[in-house]
């Protein structure tokens, strides 16, 4: 097993400017990039599931050529590990920029934030298949394996394209807030801030999504977005908090705020869509007992890329549905006193 993680040269710039005495600007631009791989290193140089273990339709990339994962129970596990290798290449491109304006007994703040998001993955799956014995027929776990009967069997089968892929998303924000000292005893904190965030698309636009009413398969750029889903541009979120001080009690401070917060979308969530026909076909299958549905000799099944007359009964088909931004609502109240021997 090889495994690798690299950080490429990560590198920021700040700049900050005194606009005037009560104005400061701060504009900062970085990038962050790593790269991952984790798996065997081409252990063999032909597609040795196929050719040699003679099971059927499995098509791995060349980097992930090798035997399929064998399990007989009592003993140890044989063949390449499950869900390897995998590989990352992932980078963040992001800019930003806020002014803080002090006037009077008011605090004005405002700012964006702009990222540019890339994602190239060697995609996570069983791409030889992995398969178990546990003598669930003969009563002998090496028996069942001889005889060529698995109690378990599992394998993304490759269908048009590739098992990898690459997502790119923008996600932008903006903000304004004011911090406003009413008097020596109350100041208030409240602004509103603006989300603008993209689904994941993917270059070759090799994502689907499941068409339940009409039992077929949406393909993006096509049927549907390029990104699945429309973007929501209504995603406001208002905030607003509160520091009292007492006359009474200066030793004491009573703090609460209250906010909506939105969240952004995951990479994976995009890269399921990628899994499933016509792409990648996701088979999990227990085996029927005492009588099997299934042998070593009769896996597997041609992928499905014909929805007219292909059957999706043994695949995984993946739904993307009713799909938001993550919103949530959130508030805190605390007492904060001075204690003596200054203790807070």
């Amino acid at each position: 097993i090889m495994s690798t993680m690299k950080s490429r040269p990560v590198w920021g710039f700040q700049y900050t400017h005194i606009l005037s005495p009560s104005m400061l600007n701060n504009f900062r631009v970085g990038r962050f990039k790593t790269v991952m791989y984790r798996g065997q290193n081409k252990t063999t140089a032909n597609n040795v599931a196929l050719e040699e273990f003679g099971i059927k339709n499995v098509r791995p990339e060349a980097f992930a050529y090798g035997p399929p994962g064998i399990a007989i129970s009592t003993f140890q596990r044989a063949g390449v590990a499950d869900w390897q290798p995998i590989g990352a290449d992932d980078s963040n491109l992001q800019f930003n920029d806020q002014v803080t304006w002090s006037k009077g007994r008011h605090t004005f703040r405002a700012g964006a934030d702009l990222r540019w998001l890339s994602w190239y993955d060697l995609g996570w799956a069983i791409q030889n298949g992995t398969y178990t014995f546990n003598g669930q027929y003969s009563t002998n776990p090496f028996a069942d394996y001889l005889l060529g009967i698995p109690s378990y069997a599992q394998v993304a089968l490759r269908g048009e394209g590739k098992y990898s892929y690459t997502l790119k998303q923008g996600e932008w924000s903006t903000y304004v807030q004011d911090d406003f000292k009413v008097n020596s005893e109350l100041t208030l904190n409240y602004g509103l801030r603006y989300e603008l965030v993209q689904f994941p698309l993917e270059v070759d636009d090799a994502l689907s999504n499941w068409d339940f009413p009409n039992h077929t398969m949406l393909f993006a750029g096509k049927d549907v977005p390029r990104r699945l889903i429309p973007t929501d541009k209504n995603n406001f979120s208002p905030r607003i908090g509160a520091a009292y001080n007492p006359k009474w009690s200066r030793k004491t401070v009573l703090r609460g705020a209250w906010a909506m917060m939105y969240g952004n979308f995951r990479q994976y969530e995009a890269a399921l869509q990628h899994f499933h026909p016509p792409y990648v076909n996701e088979n999990f299958i227990y085996n029927d007992v005492p009588k099997p549905s299934y042998t070593m000799a009769s896996l597997w099944s041609p992928p499905v890329t014909d929805f007219k007359h292909g059957d999706l009964s043994g695949t995984t088909v993946n739904y993307l549905a009713d799909k938001a931004m993550p919103l949530s609502y959130q508030w805190n109240f605390n007492i904060q006193r001075e204690l003596p021997g200054n203790f807070l």
